[in-house]
């Protein structure tokens, strides 16, 4: 799952973010842009939904 950006539900919530898994079993959410910190969630409340593979736009 490391490389790439996916769709993700965390605890209810909807991410767009790059996943990472860490070394205490977690998983960290990490966005492109610098302004918001690495969010580290648990496996157990996080489902991943899937892998963006395209864009219509650039942002």
């Amino acid at each position: 799952m490391n490389g790439g950006i996916f769709v993700v539900n965390a605890g209810g919530s909807l991410f767009v973010k790059r996943v990472a898994f860490n070394a205490h079993g977690g998983i960290d959410l990490i966005s492109d842009n610098k302004a918001y910190p690495i969010q580290t969630v648990s496996s157990d409340e996080t489902m991943i939904i899937g892998k963006i593979i395209g864009a219509l736009e650039r942002v």
